[in-house]
């Protein structure tokens, strides 16, 4: 199973995130602090995706995710979701582009986290769990597959 990249400079809500997507998914999680780092782990590590904060210290979320789509880096299909306090709406023009999967404001809550992850593509416990999971899982089905915010 491959891992998930966490790609947030705050140590804090690194921690919390990191907590979070280990509470919903079985993937392993790795982490970097910034752009460059999540750039040398990308090639490194096949992913099952990443989860890339927009505001980095070295280099901008936004030049990162430019540089791993013009790459061979990632398969053009690995998806991406961007999570970030203030950049939400440049980053949602690039979502409806198809350029990336989500985008979600940030502190990220639980249940917001299982979307983001399941419009990724990938399975959590939570959405398996329960008929009010089973409806949001149905849902996001419906949304996912005719709003096309995932890309192909």
């Amino acid at each position: 199973m491959h891992p998930i990249l966490l790609v947030e400079d705050d140590p804090f809500v690194s921690w919390i995130t990191l907590h979070l997507l280990q509470s919903v998914i079985s993937h392993p999680v790795l982490t970097a602090e910034d752009g460059r780092t999540a750039l040398e782990c990308v090639a490194a590590t096949p992913l099952a995706a990443i989860i890339l904060d927009m505001e980095l210290p070295d280099i901008s979320g936004m030049t990162v995710l430019k540089t791993l789509r013009q790459s061979t880096l990632i398969n053009a299909l690995t998806p991406v979701a961007i999570i970030s306090a203030n950049e939400i709406d440049e980053a949602s023009r690039w979502m409806h582009s198809g350029f990336i999967s989500d985008v979600a404001r940030k502190p990220i809550a639980q249940s917001r986290l299982a979307q983001l992850l399941f419009r990724c593509g990938l399975s959590c416990r939570t959405l398996s769990d329960g008929p009010e999971c089973a409806r949001l899982h149905h849902g996001l089905s419906s949304k996912r597959d005719g709003a096309g915010s995932r890309h192909n």
